[in-house]
């Protein structure tokens, strides 16, 4: 696969997202899709979802409509997991589901993509790494879910993991350079209308398929299978989303250490939120968690193209730093709730 012929994947996707999602935008208001204010949320006025849908939308039409280095049996184990988690995370948006319905969609959706032969590999018994495998998945599906909460957040950061994942699998054969070319288009296509101030939420629909998207193109790169190391295989994948991980372990951390469920109890304790009440503006929370994004992506290429070493590096500085973040940012034990709820 050409640069070229990335390129023109990555042109494809973008252009579909950006022309689609006024479109579903115009749909949303018109039947009242709309994502009311509330006591946990930034905006004060309704505003317009769907904007998964164009996100879905140039996804879908990318791969369907340009070759791709896949079975037809793969792509559609794929697409199958994609659109699955797509029309779960619509209907959640609509109607509020249940946690357990959303989380058996997005078992389901593993399953679907460990038929097709996608599984972290890291030389354990067989059942082993399919726990590691859903695991992988159903967290890094709800990570992004949980990213979702700044204008552009979302988006921004899988824009730059899925740049991570292109500079990674360029020279490889198979569909992930193809998927994170799309992926990448789409996102930049969806931000043009949803940097701050936002015209468009892309919701559940856009966040749980930015979410299993990225988990599906870290399974594609890892190159485990046969490998000598094939833990620093899997690791890079973890570097390259080091953001949404390290997100994810703030706020259940700190929700579960004040005895609220980490998963019921919405709240401004994020990242994006912190950082924010320290009197950094939107934009400029956007702009420090992508290049903080940039960082994880840089720790993977490095830790992928030079070996054990740096990846044993790359490691022991993502865990000092994440620590010490979570600590300045949380506080010690018996610090105040940061604003869960409210």
């Amino acid at each position: 696969m050409t640069s070229q012929e990335l390129l023109i994947r990555c042109l494809v996707a973008g252009t579909v997202s950006a022309v689609a999602t006024p479109l579903v935008r115009r749909l949303a208001l018109r039947w009242s899709f709309v994502d009311q204010p509330g006591d946990h949320k930034r905006h004060r006025k309704p505003m317009p979802l769907m904007g998964g849908v164009a996100i879905y939308g140039a996804i879908l039409v990318t791969l369907l409509v340009l070759p791709v280095d896949a079975s037809p049996m793969h792509l559609a184990g794929i697409l199958g997991a994609i659109t699955l988690v797509a029309a779960v995370g619509l209907l959640d948006d609509r109607r509020s589901l249940p946690v357990s319905v959303k989380l058996l969609a997005q078992l389901v959706a593993a399953g679907m993509l460990l038929a097709v032969g996608l599984f972290v590999d890291l030389a354990m018994p067989a059942a082993l790494d399919t726990v590691l495998t859903v695991v992988w998945i159903i967290g890094i599906t709800n990570a992004f879910n949980l990213l979702d909460n700044m204008d552009g957040l979302a988006a921004g950061v899988s824009a730059v993991a899925a740049l991570g994942f292109l500079s990674l699998s360029s020279a490889q054969q198979g569909i992930a350079p193809q998927l994170a070319a799309t992926l990448l288009g789409a996102t930049l296509g969806f931000l043009v209308h949803n940097v701050h101030p936002a015209k468009v939420f892309m919701g559940d629909a856009g966040s749980l398929v930015l979410g299993l998207s990225l988990a599906i193109l870290g399974l594609e790169l890892q190159t485990g299978r046969g490998a000598s190391e094939p833990w620093v295989a899997a690791l890079v994948p973890v570097l390259v989303l080091g953001v949404p991980i390290f997100d994810t372990t703030l706020v259940t951390l700190s929700r579960l250490r004040r005895g609220n469920n980490p998963l019921t109890r919405p709240g401004q304790d994020h990242l994006s939120h912190r950082l924010h009440r320290l009197g950094i503006s939107v934009p400029g929370v956007l702009l420090r968690m992508g290049l903080l994004g940039c960082a994880c992506a840089a720790m993977a290429v490095a830790a992928a193209r030079h070996g054990t070493r740096t990846a044993l590096a790359a490691t022991a500085i993502a865990l000092v730093v994440g620590g010490w973040a979570i600590m300045r940012l949380d506080g010690p034990p018996g610090s105040p709730d940061p604003k869960i709820g409210s």
